[in-house]
């Protein structure tokens, strides 16, 4: 005769007395429908603001309404398929000296700096040469304004017609 497991207990919508911020409502929702509490939260935050309210006054009715967890510890561990620890040596930590990219001697920033030779005695300054002549340059001479023509002058360019 086979037996098989017993059937899991059936979920409860039930406030979260470990992970609550007001009232354990959102985690206790997020919870029974295998959320993030965070996402529950800001979902109810974003409703808060769209439907002008609504979310609060449930918030409150189930405040009242949902009981309480009876669990006195913390939260049970997610299941799923556990991972085991790294083997020691293994990434991302490699045994020292035999990294896979850069080899035996590791990273160039992590690699060890002969001291850098000092730099030569510096040359006391002296301007350079010029390297041609500079050419003369004629002086400016100021030029008089001419005196301003007279109107009834018939010498005047402008009056021959």
């Amino acid at each position: 005769m086979s037996s098989y497991p017993p059937p899991p207990r059936p979920r409860r919508l039930e406030r979260s007395s470990s992970d609550r911020v007001i009232g354990g409502v959102c985690a206790g929702v997020a919870n029974y429908a295998n959320l993030d509490p965070t996402l529950v939260r800001v979902l109810t935050a974003v409703l808060t603001v769209v439907t002008g309210g609504t979310p609060v006054l449930l918030y409150l009715v189930a405040l009242f309404l949902m009981p309480e967890d009876r669990r006195v510890g913390p939260p049970p561990a997610p299941t799923g398929y556990p991972t085991p620890p790294p083997a020691p040596g293994s990434w991302p930590h490699p045994p020292a000296g035999t990294d896979p990219i850069w080899g035996r001697e590791g990273a160039p920033w992590e690699q060890p700096h002969a001291p850098e030779p000092p730099a030569p005695p510096a040359a006391p300054f002296s301007p350079p040469a010029p390297a041609e002549p500079e050419a003369p340059v004629a002086p400016v001479t100021s030029v008089e304004p001419a005196e301003p023509a007279d109107p009834a002058d018939p010498a005047d360019p402008a009056d021959r017609r």
